[in-house]
């Protein structure tokens, strides 16, 4: 009797023993991700896995919220550009953080450190989208092909040893910039004076060409009788006639000292100077036209054609436009609000 007591007694010691290293199995089982209590499935499109294996961790922020529990091949599959897409990653998510989550979050594979085991990250993104569902698909962000980028950067040195061969020619083109450089600088020193000529009769010119247009919007601009309109455009057609000889004369010997700085330039630079030169000469062109212009305006008025003839020889015409320019100045609200 005794030794059967003493019989049973080892076997619940064994019993006891077992259990014990079933239960820590579990759960070492658990904490190493084998083991999982279910939660939210979502489909993860890549282009290429990362080397994330199947079981691998999914993290949010760092901590893990889930596991990969499929990984399925798909080589004929492609995107709707027509890329590959044969990737696809099956992952669960714990409920408690799945219901947070939204439709814009993004899946992305990181790995713990340089040489670490691939994981899947996700980022909640901004949040604006509505509640990310069960089963979703998700075109996942693709991670870093660091094959692919040792090969294109070994393929861009071979370029890089081709083009540069020996470094004779690289070590030429180098001196040549040298030597263009150093030449444009002496250029610049022997004829900095008249470089700076040209700028200043040009600048001149431009400041007569402003003076011609404050004197033309101060003519319209300005109160009184038709008259003096007509007065004031007639006085604006003889100040051009007047100026425009004084103008070109600044333009001739502008032209004058840019041919005497051209001369030292190459032929592409006088080509480019040549370009800018005809351009101003067409632009004086166009000024005197406008000058035409202006005094055929003078004569139609006079002769009554057109608004300002009939503001001349209409008195009740310009007895309105009085009324309306008094009415403005003392309400000048008018002009952006009406009632």
């Amino acid at each position: 009797m005794r030794a059967l007591m003493e019989e049973r007694r080892l076997e619940i010691k064994v019993g006891v023993l077992l259990v014990t290293a079933l239960l820590g199995c579990v759960g070492l089982l658990f904490l190493l991700g084998e083991l999982h209590l279910g939660g939210s499935r979502v489909l993860l499109d890549f282009a290429h896995s990362g080397g994330v294996p199947d079981g691998a961790p999914v993290k949010l922020a760092g901590v893990r919220v889930g596991r990969v529990s499929a990984l399925e091949l798909l080589p004929g599959r492609r995107d709707e550009r027509g890329a590959p897409l044969p990737v696809r990653l099956e992952v669960e998510i714990e409920d408690a953080i799945f219901k947070d989550l939204r439709a814009d979050a993004r899946f992305v594979v990181a790995t713990q450190g340089p040489l670490g085991e691939p994981f899947i990250e996700i980022d909640p993104g901004p949040g604006g989208a509505g509640p990310l569902q069960a089963g979703a698909v998700v075109r996942a962000v693709d991670p870093p092909r660091m094959d692919l980028l040792s090969s294109k950067l070994f393929a861009l040195l071979d370029l890089a040893t081709e083009v540069v061969g020996d470094g004779q020619e690289a070590r030429s083109l180098f001196r040549n910039a040298a030597e263009l450089a150093s030449t444009a600088r002496e250029l610049v020193d022997q004829n900095g004076p008249a470089v700076a000529q040209a700028t200043q009769d040009l600048a001149e010119a431009a400041g007569q060409l402003k003076g011609l247009v404050a004197t033309a919007s101060q003519s319209l601009a300005r109160d009184g009788d038709a008259r003096r309109v007509l007065d004031d455009l007639g006085a604006l057609a003889a100040q051009m006639r007047r100026d425009l000889p004084g103008i070109t004369e600044k333009a001739q010997r502008a032209v004058d000292t840019a041919a005497t700085v051209a001369s030292s330039f190459t032929e592409a630079d006088v080509a480019r100077l040549r370009d800018a030169l005809e351009r101003y000469e067409k632009a004086g062109q166009s000024l005197s036209a406008l000058a035409a212009r202006a005094d055929r305006l003078v004569a139609e008025v006079e002769e009554g054609k057109g608004t300002l003839g009939a503001l001349a020889k209409d008195p009740k015409l310009y007895e309105d436009l009085k009324a309306l320019v008094t009415d403005l100045k003392r309400h000048p609200w008018k002009v952006f609000w009406k009632n």
